[in-house]
Formats: structure tokens, C-alpha cells, sequence
């Protein structure tokens, strides 16, 4: 979006220093918490914590690295990625915390490729995967890229020639490994609809899925992919908290009015302290951060102007207009950056 974004969420009583989230007494009616739910805290994550994992070998690390900070960037605070330290954390079990993120993440996104097939590690997330999409509670979902490597090259025949023999190497030191789960986890993939990147030999039927030879435009079909199937994390759970939270969004991102002399686009929230207005901006915030991404998109919160009741007229008019001077030359230099953002202001 060319234009930049600012939302102006003005409190209208200077006396009083409330924010929405802190009101235990007045119900939003933009909120389907109840009163007494109002106290926590409004920054949300979802329980899972790695809502993607990222299921590749390490001859595919840097394009995996690159969808990682793709992903990243579109709003996904901890995709599960091995070069990540909130993935991987030193000094603990690595073992633990792949098979424990790998059954219980959203979207299970595994690169397929030769070298997949032939590691240990990666058909070990695959196995858990496909374990825990038979498991329900609820399935994760399954997305294939068929990286440089063949739907073909999964059909029965090929992993009997060209997989198996490795696998039974890896069985043979590891009793542990289930073979027929691995081939039939295998087999699975090759019926799902995922992405094709440059096919290391010609299909004999019709691939299950589009055909790519831009790496860029592969890695943006498949970030799109993931974001219908589990959508971005949002700061402040709108999505899952707010009653009409998509109507409410559209309406509100088409009543901006655009300031003449800068081209910012504007948007105005006024009303009386606990109707919704805090509620409003940070659900404006999740929706355009959906759309523009993480690093496009700020919220920023600048303090109602504070005074004491002993303050004379002119005191508190004197203080007032300095803080407002003071919220005047953080939003230019906002402004002035060139990004997208919002800002909840109390006057």
C-alpha cells in the first residue's frame, strides 16, 4: 500500500487513564470476553507454539531458511525451523522438542526431496506426522513440496528400490524405526496435493499439483498456502476474541480519509472511555498485519495526558500541550519512515 496508515483512537475525558483490557466493570461490546475475563492480558499467542513446521534435509537449508523468514514476516512467530533457538534451544533434548512440536503443529510442511528420503531425521517427523493425522485432535494438515523430486518417485515400486534399502540400513542400527510407517506415510504424500518445483524427470500421468520453475514464485505459493490453511499469529487474538471480527475490519479499513499534505490516511475512533475504541485499533492492527505483514505494521499506544486536580488552569493547559507536542514528533518520525501503522492516542 502505497499510502501510509494511521488510526486515531482519542479518549475524549483528560481526567481519566482507562484502557479497555483494565475495565472489569463495563463489558465490551465488541468483545465476547466476559467482564471478569478483562484483565488479561490483551498480547495472545496461540497455545501451539509452533503452529508450522519446517520438514526438510540439510541439502535443502537455505531455501527452507528463506520460507522461514517469509513466513516470519508475514506474521508466524515461531515457525519450527532447527536454525531457530525458540525451535531448538541449547541445552535441551533436540529429540524432545522436534516429535513433540511435530504432533501437535498446524501445518506440517515437508520439502521432499532425494536427500528427504534417504535421512534419518526428517522421515522421522514425516512418520510423526502421519501418526498424528490419524490420530485426529485435530489432524494437522499436510502440505508436500515436491522439491526437485518426482510424485513417481513415491509410488510403491520406487520406494521399494530406490528407499527402502536405506531404510533398512537405518533399522538395522535403530529397532525403533517403523518401516511400514515411514513407506506408508510415504505413500500418503503422494496422493496430496502439494506444490511441484522443477521435476527431475518427466511425469508419466499428471501431477497432483501446480508446476513451478521460480523458486521465488514457488516459496510465495506455498507462504499463501500456509496462510489459508492456519492463518498468521495476531498480537492481540482478535480473530478469536472479537464477535463480528471480519465485518467489523472491512468496515472500519473503508472509512480511512486521506490528509492532503502528506497522503496519510487517516481513520478517527472517538467515544466515551470502555466502548471499544482500544478494542477497535488493535483489531485493526491484526487485520492489516495479516495483509502487510509483521514488519509493516505497527501499533503504538501513546498515554492519555495525566494530571493532577491540584494543577491551576493554566498548568494543566501548559502540560497537556507539551505531551501533545511530544505524541506530535513520534508520529512524524512514524510517519516520515515510510510504514504501515496505527496508533491508539488518548487526549
Amino acid at each position: 500500500m502505497e499510502n501510509k496508515l494511521g488510526i486515531l483512537d482519542s479518549k475524549k475525558s483528560p481526567d481519566l487513564d482507562v484502557r479497555l483490557d483494565e475495565v472489569n466493570e463495563i463489558p465490551s461490546i465488541f468483545s465476547c470476553h466476559h467482564p471478569t475475563e478483562a484483565k488479561r492480558s490483551s498480547f495472545q499467542l496461540h497455545e501451539t507454539k509452533h503452529k508450522i513446521f519446517l520438514s526438510h534435509s540439510g541439502a535443502e537449508k537455505s531455501f527452507v531458511e528463506q520460507l522461514c523468514v517469509d513466513l516470519e514476516r508475514s506474521g508466524y512467530f515461531f515457525p519450527f525451523f532447527d536454525q531457530r533457538s525458540h525451535s531448538l534451544p541449547k541445552g535441551e533434548t533436540f529429540a524432545t522438542l522436534i516429535l513433540q512440536a511435530a504432533k501437535q503443529c498446524h501445518v506440517a510442511v515437508t520439502v521432499l526431496s532425494k536427500t528427504f528420503l534417504t535421512s534419518k531425521w526428517p522421515m522421522i517427523e514425516l512418520g510423526e506426522f502421519y501418526k498424528a493425522r490419524n490420530a485426529g485432535n485435530p489432524p494437522p494438515y499436510l502440505l508436500p513440496l515436491f522439491f526437485k523430486v518426482s510424485i513417481k518417485d513415491l509410488d510403491e515400486q520406487s520406494i521399494e528400490k530406490l528407499w527402502m534399502p536405506t531404510w533398512e540400513k537405518f533399522h538395522a542400527v535403530d529397532k525403533r524405526i517403523d518401516l511400514g510407517l515411514w513407506k506408508r506415510a510415504v505413500k500418503a504424500l503422494s496422493g496430496t496435493n502439494g506444490f511441484i518445483f522443477e521435476q527431475a524427470k518427466p511425469l508419466e500421468s499428471p501431477p497432483t499439483g501446480i508446476v513451478y520453475r521460480s523458486e521465488v514464485d514457488y516459496r510465495s505459493a506455498a507462504r499463501e498456502e500456509i496462510q489459508r490453511l492456519s492463518p498468521p499469529d495476531l498480537l492481540y487474538g482478535s480473530r478469536s476474541t472479537m464477535v463480528g471480527y471480519e465485518r467489523l475490519c472491512q468496515i472500519l479499513s473503508s472509512q480511512f480519509v486521506e490528509e492532503n499534505e502528506t497522503g496519510l490516511l487517516l481513520l478517527g475512533l472517538y467515544g466515551m472511555p470502555g466502548l471499544g475504541k482500544t478494542t477497535m485499533s488493535k483489531a485493526i492492527s491484526d487485520y492489516f498485519q495479516t495483509e502487510f505483514g509483521m514488519t509493516r505494521v505497527c501499533r503504538l499506544e501513546l498515554s492519555n495526558v495525566s494530571t493532577t486536580r491540584s494543577l491551576s488552569q493554566d498548568e494543566y493547559m501548559k502540560r497537556k500541550a507539551e505531551i501533545l507536542m511530544h505524541q506530535k514528533e513520534v508520529l512524524n518520525k512514524l510517519w516520515c519512515g515510510g510504514s504501515c501503522f496505527e496508533c491508539d492516542i488518548g487526549y
